[in-house]
């Protein structure tokens, strides 16, 4: 449940990205600063599964994770699973990795080739479904897992996910998008607080019982730094960002 574009406007990218998740989800951990080898990372923390949804470094490389809801595999309760596992052999497993730790692990990657080689030594079937994303100035492009296969594919300007009425959700945001597609950075962010055509499943910024958009993360890359705002709330109502900077590979190896 959540929704991703990205706009490009001479020197700077900029990306923006809703989180929507459970109201009874723990609250996330702001961005902080990672380092790993001589090099920076920004990332939120998810407390529930220790991983994270998005992530940029000093490559100016970001990646984030979108959950393929038509592909998962329903959880059940584990000792039923165990009892089945003992009665069928070849009974899928349970799923028991959280699709976040993926962001965590590979938020180092410098290259579209790194990330990979990286994602071919993963047994990616201890994973649910998901898209991960990877966007810079240079290159976007979606890794898809389907839970037997991955598979890239071109990414679009827009992108979103729905645990509800996923086909008719995804249909409706991206033809919003397709119709008012942003301008500037400024109409980008205006984007991604919409309640068109009304507050619910549909909107960009969603609410529903149950569900919400719970933050807005939005970064601008460019060849010196890259900026990252927090609005740690729906994006409707959250006023004032929290931010960090980090420079670009060459600035960060020559400060």
């Amino acid at each position: 449940m959540c929704s991703v574009s990205w706009f490009q406007t001479g020197e700077t990218l900029s990306i923006c990205f809703n989180r929507d998740e459970q109201k009874l989800r723990s609250k996330a951990m702001k961005p902080k600063k990672f380092e790993q080898n001589k090099q920076q990372a920004l990332m939120p923390i998810d407390p529930d599964g220790g991983g994270s949804w998005l992530a940029v470094n000093n490559d100016g490389v970001l990646l984030c994770l979108l959950n393929l809801y038509e592909k998962q595999i329903p959880l059940i309760q584990e000792q039923v699973l165990e009892q089945a596992q003992k009665q069928a052999e070849g009974k899928k497993k349970l799923i028991q990795k959280s699709r976040g730790l993926l962001i965590k692990s590979l938020a180092f990657c410098q290259s579209q080739a790194e990330l990979l080689d990286q994602l071919k030594t993963l047994d990616l079937k201890q994973y649910q479904a998901f898209r991960l994303l990877m966007i810079s100035k240079s290159v976007k492009t979606q890794l898809v897992w389907d839970g037997t296969v991955l598979n890239q594919v071109d990414l679009p300007a827009f992108a979103t996910s729905s645990s509800v009425d996923t086909k008719s959700v995804i249909h409706q945001r991206s033809h919003y998008f397709e119709e008012q597609p942003p301008q500037s950075i400024e109409q980008q962010l205006m984007l991604h607080r919409s309640h068109h055509p009304a507050p619910g499943k549909n909107s960009i910024c969603m609410h529903r019982d149950d569900a919400t958009t719970v933050s807005l993360s939005h970064l601008t890359i460019d060849d010196k730094t890259i900026n990252y705002h927090y609005w740690d709330g729906s994006p409707c109502s959250s006023k004032v960002p929290y931010a960090l900077v980090i420079p670009t590979r060459e600035y960060f190896h020559t400060s």
